[in-house]
Formats: structure tokens, sequence, C-alpha cells
């Protein structure tokens, strides 16, 4: 998830680096958040590719979830919390230490599968 923390912190503050013919993240999100699992991505250290994560999702497709579920989390709960997770993800090169899982209730109160949830909830538009 660190990796596209870095990829989305930068996409948040300018245009996307790739064209996307005028589709927002979150439309294209709705098309794969069925088939995402957001803690198997978490599960994920560096420097292993993401693509390792999903055997359901290419590898396109799971950085459009992961960055879609950032900006969902920034957006829901300010670039403080969020800075905060990040802050309790491990980042040793050459380590696949991906942190520990429950950074997340610590930082947001709730589970990452519970954050996934409402992440689902909201790109489909529940």
């Amino acid at each position: 998830m660190r990796q596209v923390a870095d990829l989305t912190s930068h996409c948040t503050r300018s245009p996307p680096a790739y064209p996307n013919f005028g589709v927002g993240i979150k439309m294209l999100a709705r098309k794969y958040a069925d088939n995402a699992y957001i803690s198997f991505f978490d599960r994920t250290g560096t420097p292993t590719p993401l693509r390792f994560s999903s055997s359901k999702l290419e590898e396109r497709e799971i950085y459009i979830v992961a960055g879609s579920f950032v900006r969902y989390l920034i957006s829901e709960f300010g670039f403080s919390k969020f800075r905060e997770l990040y802050a309790l993800t491990p980042l040793v090169p050459g380590s696949r230490n991906a942190g520990d899982a429950n950074r997340w209730e610590e930082v947001y109160g709730v589970t990452i599968n519970q954050l996934a949830s409402k992440w689902r909830a909201s790109v489909n538009g529940d």
C-alpha cells in the first residue's frame, strides 16, 4: 500500500499521469471494487510488485483500486490521518515487511476490511 500512497500523494495535487479521457478514478474503481481485496494489497510489502497481491485483477486495475482507496481515506478522514498511517508503514529497502495490520485500527478506529467495505459502498454509490 505504501507504493500506492507514494504515487497517489502526487496525483492528488496534479492531473493524472496517464490520460483517462475524463473518467474519474472513482468511476474506474467501480468496475473492479468487488474483486479488490484491499487487505491483500496491504500485506504486499515493498518492493514486491502489486501484481502478486491479486489473482483477480491486473496490475493496472490494482493501481486504480488502490489509488481510489487512498483518495477515499484522505477525503473521508483527512490528510493528517493518512500521514499518520503512512508513518506507521515501514519502508525498509529490500524488506518485505508490510507493517502491522493493527495500525489501521489505531489510526482510523476500524479495521482495514471495515474501511474497504465503506470504500466499496462509496464507489458503488450506496
